[in-house]
């Protein structure tokens, strides 16, 4: 395999990655699509990265961490999360263990759109996970963890 190739296979899997993106709100609610659209790619990649980075946090993820993972600046993602806390799919909770900073989490409502589109998507990765037979889906899956471990754990 050359360096091409590798290339080429990332490109696939960043438009597979899209496309089930695009299907999972095109078989949402309107209301909820109307919603993720009125979004900035800024303020939907803040949503997404919320809601990934409060899996292993779920009472919260604190600013640094948030602008960390964004690649900005803590004042950038200051005001990126006020405008979704007022949009109402963010909030701000003051942090139990150290009560000058705040723990930012995914509003109830947030969740719930979000929720509604992860199962549409969910539909559509069932169907992809068919194509394939349980040993090339466990190494499938142990790939992309090794890949994910790399670029979020280091």
């Amino acid at each position: 395999m050359t360096k091409d190739s590798i290339y080429e296979t990332f490109m696939m899997l960043f438009e597979i990655v899209d496309k089930l993106s695009q299907k999972g709100l095109a078989t949402s609610a309107k209301k909820n699509v109307a919603l993720l659209e009125s979004l900035s790619v800024r303020q939907q990649k803040t949503l997404f990265a919320v809601i990934t980075m409060t899996k292993r946090n779920p009472a919260g993820i604190n600013l640094k961490d948030l602008a960390a993972r964004m690649n900005i600046t803590v004042p950038a993602a200051s005001v990126l999360v006020e405008s979704m806390v007022q949009r109402g799919f963010l909030e701000r909770e003051i942090n139990p263990n150290d009560r000058r900073s705040v723990c930012i989490k995914i509003s109830a409502s947030g969740q719930q759109i979000f929720e509604v589109i992860r199962q549409e998507t969910m539909v559509q990765v069932n169907k992809l996970a068919l194509l394939i037979n349980p040993e090339e889906r466990a190494v499938f899956e142990k790939i992309i963890q090794r890949f994910y471990d790399e670029l979020f754990q280091s």
